[in-house]
């Protein structure tokens, strides 16, 4: 079963969330079932549960689709990449949105982000994968430029001042 994930889950804590609401969800309905409740109200379900269920069409109320959909979350817990991007303060919620939804179109569809702070790295982001390290941070840049910062420095200092001219007095007659 291949799953189509909401932006609000992005974290493999969502992930683990989610499996213990299938696995409540799944107990309520079977604990009913043997009451000899079968049409029973469903609990009240999170936003996050329920776009999962709106977006990939599941009939909740089958065991076998509740099955499948707590194993394939849970092999989406063990096998789902996970991208760490550390920033100077902490990102909105719609921009970390913005950047999940990017990125499980562009890299891959079930993607997981986490997010942390970093102050020293003034501007921009730093981004690790599992073997992979990107800077793009202000300081990152400021570093790579200090050869070309220091040049520039030496050479002003090195030049010449040039002496200011004394305005001519004005003489009265």
């Amino acid at each position: 079963m291949s799953l189509k994930l909401p932006v609000s889950i992005m974290t493999k804590q969502d992930l683990h969330r989610l499996i213990r609401e299938v696995e409540a969800l799944d107990n309520y309905i079977l604990q009913n079932s043997i009451r000899g409740q079968k049409s029973a109200a469903l609990p009240r379900l999170t936003s996050t549960l329920e776009s999962l269920i709106r977006d990939n069409e599941l009939d909740i109320m089958h065991d076998k689709s509740r099955t499948a959909l707590s194993e394939t979350l849970t092999q989406l817990l063990k096998t789902a990449p996970v991208v760490h991007m550390s920033f100077a303060i902490e990102p909105s919620s719609f921009m970390t949105q913005k950047i999940v939804s990017w990125f499980r179109t562009e890299v891959h569809p079930a993607l997981m982000l986490h997010t942390g702070i970093q102050p020293t790295i003034a501007a921009g982001c730093v981004m690790r994968t599992s073997n992979k390290y990107f800077d793009f941070s202000l300081r990152q840049h400021l570093q790579a430029s200090q050869n070309m910062l220091m040049e520039s420095i030496r050479k002003h200092i090195d030049e010449p001042l040039a002496t200011p001219v004394a305005p001519q007095e004005v003489v009265e007659k």
